[in-house]
């Protein structure tokens, strides 16, 4: 049997933007046997999705439309349509990603 440790100090996490604070709800993974059997805290790190730069426009187009329709449904740890996320963690977000995500350029973004 596996146990779940809750974290009670998670303040420190907002220092870090590839950090989340994600809760397990009670009953989350076994809603028969109420387990686990409180609300646990855990800290999740983010991921990314990194391609080459030279990849073709297309390519990049179809990978992310088919991590949008894999991901992008409601789990335990994020709500529907979360990901993905125009969000730079580590690399620069690419301006054609940013625009697929958004539905507008990087530029028009920032005025």
């Amino acid at each position: 049997m596996q146990t779940l440790v809750s974290l009670t100090d998670t303040s420190s996490v907002a220092l870090y933007p590839f950090l989340n604070k994600v809760i397990v709800p009670r009953g989350a993974t076994d809603l028969a046997r109420d387990q686990p059997p409180a609300d646990v805290t855990l800290i999740a790190t983010k991921t990314s999705l990194v391609v080459r730069e030279d990849l073709h426009p297309a390519m990049q187009y179809l990978l992310l439309n088919a991590a949008s329709e894999i991901h992008s449904g409601p789990s335990i740890f994020n709500r529907a349509n979360t990901f993905p996320a125009a969000e730079a963690i580590d690399m620069p977000l690419s301006c054609r990603v940013s625009t697929q995500i958004t539905g507008k350029p990087a530029s028009a973004r920032t005025l």
